[in-house]
């Protein structure tokens, strides 16, 4: 069963991408997806916000180089935390986007222990997918300040 959202009732939307032949997938809403522009900014501006860059293949250790070019998703999710709605902001450099979802939720395994514990922080957990595979299924605000580096300028 897909557990809903909180706040509005709907399950959340997650936007699947790869990175070094893992799919990844986060939550939030992909307010836009372009280029990467070289060199990779530390920050970068979309209407009126700034989303803080973080380089994907370079956190994961990926030595791809997609045809096309490394994408940046930039990602809002508000989290209901802060005086300001709590929304966090990233522009993620991915290789490859693979597309759209509903998240089940309940289908989302935790982290097993076994992994370090500054993977566990960027992850939310582990899901299954129909050709047995699993996708890593990140914590949108884990990726900065987390272990995850930002992009130097």
């Amino acid at each position: 069963m897909t557990a809903p959202a909180p706040g509005n009732g709907r399950p959340p939307r997650a936007t699947a991408f790869a990175v070094g032949g893992v799919e990844y997938l986060v939550t939030g809403r992909v307010a836009r997806s372009l280029p990467a522009p070289r060199p990779l900014p530390p920050r970068f501006e979309h209407g009126g916000e700034e989303f803080p860059v973080v380089d994907l293949p370079a956190l994961f250790g990926s030595a791809e180089e997609p045809e096309c070019g490394p994408l940046l998703l930039l990602v809002e999710r508000r989290t209901g935390e802060t005086a300001d709605g709590g929304t966090v902001r990233r522009a993620l450099v991915v290789e490859r986007l693979v597309g759209t979802e509903v998240l089940d939720a309940d289908a989302v395994q935790p982290v097993p222990t076994v992994y370090p514990e500054d993977e566990r922080r960027r992850w939310r957990g582990l899901l299954p997918r129909p050709d047995g595979r699993l996708a890593v299924v990140l914590r949108l605000e884990g990726l900065a300040g987390g272990g995850a580096p930002e992009r130097e300028g």
